[in-house]
């Protein structure tokens, strides 16, 4: 027993020995795992930092963001707003959140919403939940705010789930459409109007078509019956005048209807050619002359003005209406100067009267089609005839302006490019 006693004694002597020998080594790695620890606690406080900086931005991103968002539990009730939602329903969002969506719904449309809420909630899929899509985009109903007039909206729905992909509840986003609701109503207007006008147009162009024919025939017959009629005397010679004039009154009525229609559906065309300015004018003038003998047109050449390339056709519609409104709305034994006049690479065109003139209240509208000043009383007008002047202006690049005092007279101003574009 004494020697088992001894041989235990140098065994747990060496056993002691070898611990202690082996105690600088565990308490070295017991320093590296608690180096090691401490290192992943930093990451771990890093990493939480990190995520509630990301968590952080993105909330701010939600409650800043342009657009409202809400989101909602599957029942409908909001939970969380932004800052939009809260603008939007005019109601605080700490006072938003524990409120049915519905509420915001305007009363004709709340069937369509439940209808809706339930179809989400029976139809949620696993593709949703893997891919984060918008189950609901762009569905168009009214919203009602607090105290607010209803207005349109489009909203967009997405589903939200947990990590056992179990259906949590909904982001909703809601876009006022007001103002593209408004513009569709617009365009819709135009639309028509556009259809409108090329009817007007199609009718005119029709009409006028129509009309050409047999006034050419009635224009034909007079002249026979001037040349081969029996009866020469005062009277009847008076009444092939006037036959004569009504005639020509309604081929320059239709030449008008004809050119209006063209350029309602851009289809009047300006084909320039070199035009000798003084012989062009002087021979317009001859011709409105030779049916008013009581009034006479005068031409001034204020500066040399020889040539101009532009569109004959349209410059006799230029200057032809204005000559006739100063001859119309003038009295008899005055008057008209037709004055000519450059200015470096343009030329200005005044034509003179002392009529009537043209009230203040009427010069906005004056170019419009069919409109008539206020003072010009019986005088038979169509009111077209300034509207074809200014489209037959533009179209050769110029431009037209006007003076006016009632009852002493007026004078329009035409600005044309030496060269039409």
């Amino acid at each position: 027993m004494q020697k088992e006693a001894e041989n235990s004694s140098q065994l747990n002597e060496q056993l002691v020995q070898e611990a202690f020998g082996e105690l600088p080594n565990v308490i070295e790695e017991l320093h590296v795992a608690i180096e090691e620890l401490h290192q992943q606690n930093e990451e771990l406080v890093e990493a939480r930092i990190a995520i509630e900086r990301e968590r952080q931005r993105y909330q701010e991103l939600f409650d800043f963001a342009p657009d409202p968002y809400l989101v909602t539990t599957i029942q409908g009730r909001i939970v969380e707003a932004n800052y939009s939602a809260e603008k939007l329903f005019n109601v605080r969002r700490k006072n938003l959140c524990g409120k049915p969506l519905s509420i915001f719904i305007d009363r004709e449309g709340h069937h369509d919403f439940y209808l809706k809420l339930v179809k989400l909630k029976s139809s949620p899929s696993e593709a949703d939940a893997g891919n984060r899509q918008v189950v609901l985009q762009d569905w168009e109903t009214i919203i009602k705010p607090r105290n607010q007039s209803s207005f349109p909206a489009t909203i967009s729905v997405s589903s939200i789930y947990d990590s056992q992909k179990q259906l949590l509840g909904w982001r909703w986003l809601i876009r006022d459409i007001t103002q593209r609701k408004q513009a569709e109503a617009t365009n819709r207007m135009l639309q028509e109007a556009r259809e409108v006008n090329s009817l007007k147009s199609r009718i005119l162009r029709t009409v006028s078509h129509e009309f050409r024919t047999p006034m050419n025939v009635i224009y034909i017959s007079i002249q026979l019956l001037e040349r081969y009629s029996n009866i020469q005397n005062e009277s009847t010679n008076k009444l092939f005048l006037k036959m004569r004039k009504a005639i020509d009154h309604m081929v320059n009525l239709l030449e008008d209807i004809m050119t209006f229609s063209q350029a309602e559906a851009g289809k009047l065309e300006c084909n320039p050619s070199m035009i000798e300015v003084v012989p062009f004018c002087q021979n317009l003038i001859d011709e409105m002359s030779l049916d008013n003998s009581t009034k006479k047109i005068v031409l001034v050449e204020k500066n040399q003005l020889a040539t101009g390339y532009w569109d004959a056709k349209l410059l006799r519609q230029i200057l032809g209406n204005l000559l006739s409104n100063a001859l119309k709305y003038s009295p008899l034994h005055s008057e008209i100067i037709l004055e000519l006049e450059r200015q470096g690479d343009r030329a200005l065109f005044h034509i003179q009267d002392c009529g009537i003139g043209i009230p203040p209240e009427d010069g906005d509208r004056l170019f419009e089609v069919f409109y008539r000043a206020g003072n010009v009383g019986t005088i038979p007008g169509t009111g077209l005839g300034l509207s074809i002047v200014q489209k037959a202006i533009e179209l050769q690049g110029g431009a037209i302006a006007f003076s006016s005092e009632v009852g002493v007279g007026t004078t329009f101003s035409v600005s044309l490019p030496l060269r039409s574009r």
